[in-house]
C-alpha cells in the first residue's frame, strides 16, 4: 500500500496560515521552519510536515507522529513503527508526500532546464533525449525527479555521480510519475520492485 498526495503551493495563503501551522507543529519542526529566511520556505517546511502527519493519521490511524530517527545516511524514519514508511518533498510550486507500508522515495520539481546541470545529472542518452525534446524542461524535470526519488528510496542524498543511476537500477525500481502539464511541476515516486 502506498499513498501519494501533491499540493500546489498558494503563497497568498501562506502568510495567513503560517501562525496557525506553527501552533500545531512540534517544537523541533517549528524551529527548523523558522530557521529559513523566506516566508515561502518556512511555509513549505511546515506544510510538508503537516501533510505527512495527516496522511499517517488517515492511513495508519496514528493520532500523533512518532519520534523521528535517522538512518546512517540521514534518511528519517519512525523508530517505534519501522513498518510505516514516508517521504516528503517540496519545491517553490508544490509539496509532495508519500506514505506506505514499504520503502518509498518521492520528489517534486517545477519544470526547468539548465544545460550545465543537465550535463552533470543525465546520462548521454538522457541528455540527448532532453535536447531534442519539444519540452526539454518537462523531460529534464522527469529525469531529475526519478533520480532524486530513487536516492531518497535508497536513503542517501546527491553525493555521487547520478548520470547512470536510472540504468543501474532499471530492473530494481518501479516509478510512478505524475505529470500534469498545466501544473508546472512533476512528481516521481520510487519503490523497490517485488521479486
Amino acid at each position: 500500500m502506498m499513498e501519494l498526495r501533491v499540493e500546489q503551493v498558494n503563497l497568498a495563503e501562506a502568510e495567513e496560515r503560517l501562525p496557525e501551522m506553527f501552533g500545531v507543529l512540534p517544537v523541533w519542526r517549528r524551529e527548523k521552519a523558522l530557521s529559513y529566511h523566506f516566508l515561502r520556505d518556512r511555509y513549505l517546511c511546515a506544510r510538508s510536515y503537516l501533510l505527512m502527519q495527516e496522511m499517517v493519521r488517515e492511513e495508519f490511524g496514528l493520532a500523533e507522529l512518532p519520534a523521528f530517527a535517522f538512518g546512517e545516511q540521514g534518511k528519517p524514519y519512525f523508530r517505534e513503527y519501522p513498518g510505516i514508511h514516508f517521504s516528503i518533498s517540496h519545491c517553490p510550486v508544490a509539496i509532495a508526500c508519500a506514505v506506505g507500508d514499504m520503502p518509498i522515495g518521492v520528489d517534486v520539481e517545477g519544470y526547468s532546464f539548465d544545460e550545465k546541470v543537465a550535463e552533470m545529472a543525465l546520462s548521454p542518452a538522457e541528455l540527448n533525449q532532453v535536447r531534442v525534446s519539444g519540452h526539454p524542461e518537462r523531460l529534464f524535470a522527469k529525469y531529475w525527479t526519478m533520480k532524486e526519488s530513487l536516492l531518497k528510496l535508497r536513503g542517501c542524498g546527491i553525493g555521487e555521480d547520478i548520470r547512470g543511476l536510472l540504468g543501474e537500477y532499471s530492473d530494481k525500481v518501479d516509478f510512478q510519475i505524475k505529470d500534469i502539464p498545466d501544473s508546472g511541476y512533476i512528481t516521481a515516486v520510487a519503490t523497490w520492485k517485488h521479486s
